[in-house]
């Protein structure tokens, strides 16, 4: 198992998803969980691993639970 990096799952910081963990700074929007769904604060994931819960989402018709919000643009 990997180890757990101190930003998993925050905002910019590193994907919630354990086996993955990848840098979020450079991703165009956020794609989070939320509180609901997690039983806690929102989770941000990377763009692939959001599309996986997506695509196991539609296939098993649960409720879609990745939410997406474009980043704010620095001016």
């Amino acid at each position: 198992m990997s180890a757990l990096k101190p930003d998993k799952g925050l905002a910019n910081g590193s994907c919630n998803r354990t086996a993955c963990q990848e840098p979020l700074a450079h991703e165009l929007e956020h794609q989070f969980m939320e509180g609901i769904f997690t039983g806690g604060p929102r989770l941000h994931y990377c763009e692939r691993c959001a599309a996986d819960f997506d695509r196991w989402d539609f296939r098993s018709g649960d409720r879609v639970r990745i939410t997406r919000e474009l980043k704010a643009v620095a001016a």
